[in-house]
C-alpha cells in the first residue's frame, strides 16, 4: 500500500544510501525504509524498528524511528524523524553471542571426552590402564576448570593462579 511521501534529512539518506530522487514513492524501494514503512499502524503515531541495510558486502545495522507528519486535514503520511547506527552494538551483541556457544561447545566436548574414558575404565582389568584414563581425565578436568576461569574473567587475558590452584 502507498503509504505517503518519506521524509530524510541529508545525514540518514546518506546512511540508507538514497538520494533526493529516491524519495517519496521510490524510496520504498530501499530494503531499510520499506521495512519501517511496513510496520507502520495508521493508529498509532509513532514506530521505532531496527533494521539491517547491505551495502557493498557489508551487513549494517539501523535503529529507525518513524512520527507521523499531517498535512492539512490529513494524517496519513509518515515521515523519518530519526536514524541511529548500531551496527556496533549489533557486532558486539553478536560476539558475545557466538562467544558463549563457543564456551558451552568446548565445556560439552571435554564432558564427552571424560564420559567415554569413565566407560572405557570399567571395560579395563589392568590398572596400569586404569591409572592413565584417570590422568587423562585429571588433564581434561584441568583444561576444563582453565577454560572456565578464562571465560569467567571478563579480562580474558589472565587467570588468577591463586584461586585456579585452589579449585584445582
Amino acid at each position: 500500500a502507498n503509504r505517503g511521501p518519506v521524509d530524510m534529512n541529508t545525514a540518514a539518506m546518506s546512511l540508507l544510501g538514497l538520494t533526493e530522487a529516491n524519495l517519496g514513492r521510490n524510496a520504498r524501494e530501499n530494503e531499510a525504509v520499506a521495512e519501517v514503512l511496513d510496520l507502520w499502524d495508521p493508529k498509532v503515531d509513532s514506530v521505532t524498528s531496527d533494521v539491517t541495510v547491505h551495502r557493498n558486502g557489508e551487513e549494517l545495522h539501523y535503529e529507525m524511528h518513524l512520527g507521523r507528519r499531517g498535512t492539512g486535514g490529513s494524517r496519513s503520511s509518515a515521515v523519518l524523524i530519526g536514524i541511529h547506527d548500531v551496527t556496533e552494538r549489533v557486532r558486539r551483541e553478536q560476539s558475545e553471542v557466538l562467544l558463549k556457544e563457543i564456551h558451552h561447545r568446548v565445556k560439552n566436548n571435554l564432558q564427552i571426552a571424560s564420559s567415554l574414558m569413565n566407560m572405557q575404565k570399567r571395560k579395563l582389568k589392568s590398572q596400569e590402564a586404569i591409572d592413565a584414563l584417570e590422568d587423562s581425565q585429571a588433564r581434561i578436568l584441568a583444561i576444563a576448570l582453565t577454560h572456565q576461569k578464562i571465560y569467567q574473567d571478563k579480562d580474558s587475558k589472565a587467570v588468577n593462579l591463586k584461586g585456579y590452584l585452589h579449585d584445582l
